[in-house]
Formats: C-alpha cells, sequence, structure tokens
C-alpha cells in the first residue's frame, strides 16, 4: 500500500481515538497542512468544543481548511492557532469568518513569544483592519489573541504610519459589547496606534483585558490611558509594559487611579517612570480600593521610588502582588518594607530581585516574615547577599 496513504490512515485512526472528549490539545506537534485538512474532515461530526494548535505548521492551506470546519460546527466555542505560519490570506479568511459566526467564543492567533519561532503567525495591517470590521459586526467572542501578528506594518514590511489596524479596532472597540479580552501585544503599533486603541477603550463597556505591550509608545500612551481609565468602568486588567510612557505619562495613569475602582492588575514593567512617575502611583495607590497586582520592574526606580512604595503598603488594603525586580532600591528601601511586612495582612507576594539588596535589607525582610502570616511569595534573587547573610537568612527561614 501507499506508504503516504498509510500515514494518513494513521494519523486519523489517531485523532478519532485520542479525541474521546470536547478538547482536543495537540501544542508543537509538527502538524503540517494536510493534517489540518484532515482535522477538519474527521472532526466535521465531533462534538468538539476546544481545539488547540499552537506552536504547529498549519500555513494557510491548512487553517483554511479548518475555518471550513469552523463555519459548519455546532459545538467548537475555542481555537488556537498561533506559532503555525500562517499568512495574510488566511488572517482575512478567519476575519470574513468572525464576521457572521455568532458561535465561537475564543479566537488566539497571537504568537506567545514574539520573535522567538521561525513558525510566527506573519499579518500585517490589511489583516488588522478586516478583523477590526469582522469585530463590529461580532456578536460571540469574547478572546481575540492576537500578540506579535504584525498589525504595524504595511505589505512591503514599512511600519504602517497611518495606524490602519489600530484605527479599526479603535471603531469596533467603541461598538463591540461582547468581546472581553483583547491582546495586542508586540505589534509594532507605536504612539499612534496604542493611542487609537486607548481612545477606543474610553468609549466601551465591556472589554475586561487589554494588553498593548511591547508597541514601542511614548509618553501619549500613559496620559491616553489615563484618560480611558477615568472613563472607563469595566477594564480589569491593563498592561502597557515596554511602552516608555516615562514619568509624565505614568503621571497621568496615576491620577486616574485617583478615581478608577475597576482596575485590578496594572503592568508597567519596562515603561521608564523613573522615581517621578514612581512617587506618582504610589500615592495614587494609598487609597486606592480596587487594584490587587501592580508590576513595576525595570523602571529605573532608586530608593526615592522604593521608599514611596513602601509608605502606601502601610495604608494601602488591597494591593496583594507587587513587582519591583530590577531596580536599584538598596537597602534602606527593604528596611523599610520590612517594617510594613511586620504588619501588612494583604501582600501575598513581593519580587525585589537586583535590587542592590545587601544582608543589611535582606535580613531585615526574613527577620519581618516571623510575624507576617500572609505573605507566600518573596523573590531575592540577584541581589548583594554575602556568602554569611545567605547562611543567616537559610538559619532564619
Amino acid at each position: 500500500s501507499d506508504p503516504a496513504s498509510a500515514a494518513a490512515d494513521k494519523f486519523r485512526n489517531s485523532l478519532i481515538t485520542n479525541a474521546g472528549d470536547s478538547s482536543v490539545r495537540l501544542r508543537n506537534s509538527r502538524l503540517g497542512m494536510h493534517s489540518g485538512v484532515c482535522m477538519g474532515k474527521v472532526f466535521k461530526t465531533h462534538p468538539l468544543a476546544t481545539l488547540d494548535l499552537q506552536g504547529n505548521v498549519m500555513r494557510d492551506v491548512g487553517a483554511i481548511a479548518l475555518i471550513a470546519l469552523l463555519r459548519g460546527h455546532e459545538t467548537l466555542r475555542n481555537l488556537t492557532l498561533g506559532c503555525n505560519d500562517l499568512g495574510v490570506e488566511s488572517a482575512i479568511a478567519f476575519a470574513r469568518e468572525l464576521s457572521s459566526n455568532n458561535k465561537l467564543l475564543s479566537l488566539d492567533l497571537g504568537n506567545e513569544a514574539a520573535g522567538a519561532s521561525m513558525y510566527n503567525n506573519r499579518f500585517n495591517a490589511i489583516a488588522g483592519v478586516a478583523f477590526g470590521h469582522a469585530l463590529v459586526t461580532n456578536s460571540s467572542l469574547t478572546h481575540l489573541g492576537l500578540v506579535g501578528v504584525g498589525f504595524g506594518k504595511n505589505q512591503d514590511e514599512q511600519a504602517d504610519t497611518e495606524s490602519q489596524a489600530a484605527a479599526a479596532i479603535k471603531t469596533a472597540l467603541i461598538v463591540n459589547s461582547t468581546l472581553k479580552v483583547l491582546k495586542l501585544g508586540s505589534n509594532g503599533l507605536g504612539t499612534g496606534g496604542c493611542v487609537m486603541a486607548l481612545q477606543g477603550l474610553s468609549q466601551n463597556h465591556s472589554l475586561q483585558t487589554l494588553d498593548l505591550s511591547y508597541n514601542g509608545g511614548g509618553p501619549e500612551v500613559g496620559v491616553v490611558a489615563g484618560r480611558a481609565l477615568a472613563a472607563n468602568t469595566t477594564l480589569t486588567s491593563l498592561s502597557l509594559s515596554h511602552n516608555r510612557i516615562g514619568p509624565g505619562g505614568t503621571s497621568s495613569l496615576a491620577a486616574a487611579m485617583l478615581r478608577n475602582t475597576s482596575l485590578q492588575a496594572l503592568d508597567l514593567a519596562a515603561c521608564d517612570m523613573r522615581d517621578r512617575g514612581a512617587i506618582a502611583l504610589a500615592n495614587a495607590l494609598e487609597a486606592n480600593a480596587g487594584l490587587v497586582t501592580c508590576n513595576c520592574s525595570s523602571n529605573n526606580l532608586t530608593e526615592y521610588g522604593g521608599l514611596a512604595w513602601a509608605d502606601t503598603l502601610w495604608t494601602n488594603r488591597a494591593l496583594q502582588s507587587l513587582v519591583l525586580n530590577d531596580n536599584p532600591l538598596g537597602d534602606e528601601v527593604a528596611v523599610n518594607i520590612a517594617g510594613v511586612l511586620a504588619v501588612n495582612t494583604t501582600l501575598q507576594r513581593l519580587d525585589l530581585g537586583s535590587c542592590k539588596i545587601g544582608d543589611e535589607g535582606a535580613l531585615a525582610i526574613i527577620d519581618a516574615l516571623e510575624s507576617n502570616q500572609t505573605l507566600k511569595h518573596m523573590r531575592l534573587f540577584d541581589n548583594l547577599i554575602s556568602e554569611m547573610g545567605g547562611m543567616l537568612l537559610a538559619d532564619m527561614l
């Protein structure tokens, strides 16, 4: 018999045998386009709810076969096809399907670590426009993952200076009332693109999670984010990490946190906030009762910014996770934070890795933990703790 046909039959039988429940997860299995075509046929009548094929090689042919499956399937609600070497053809096909499909709940075509896979999905601004148009009419999708797919580039691989994709997404956010999670990190949207997405957020009343990380945005992004948070009452998670919003942008965002009570998670890692921005944010959070998680790592904070956070922890009763890794805070900050830990009853995670903390600060923190019953996760990696200090820490634990 034909070896290729025998292999195809074996794969088909394997799918049928292992697809016993409503979820099929075949990540990083090097499945190619022919596997996608096969699955499109095998799963046509199977009561499938979730199909996760992240990290394969479906390419446009396999993806379009799965779109055909999606179109006629009665139970398929969640589809993941990130890092599958998909191009603009399949991106536009997915967007067209979303325009009329009112069954799919979750679609993730994003690259989990943009640039890390040779099979990243590669779209462009035209594809981004198509997705924006689709979201205007779609009334079922709640989760859309599009990390690192290249919406900030034109067909010629040059930056889209007109921010066409972001403009279309802005329009969609204004009218869409079902989408809960939108991930647009690592798309090269720039300041203009991020601003447009945030302007859409200002008029949106359903989105709960927005990821705009790694988009090359500047200070204006922080300013507009502040305006959006002042107007929006549904967003619970916002990531602007690795956008250089600076002290001014951070301060504008902090001003919004004086009034906003819905945001629970804020990621501002590597935003160049520096001490001025950190002090503004920490002061704003002294009385904030909503934010639970805050990441301010890699922001060039010195002891001044660190001491502001220590002061905030005395009065804040909501924050459960604070990440300050990779900031040269020093021992004085660590000692002050230790004083807070002795009485704080809400903080559960504290990250102080690479903060230039020596024996004095580290020992003070560990000593404070003897009376703290709340903190569950503490990180002190890559600090200036001596061998003797490390031995003393071990004895105290």
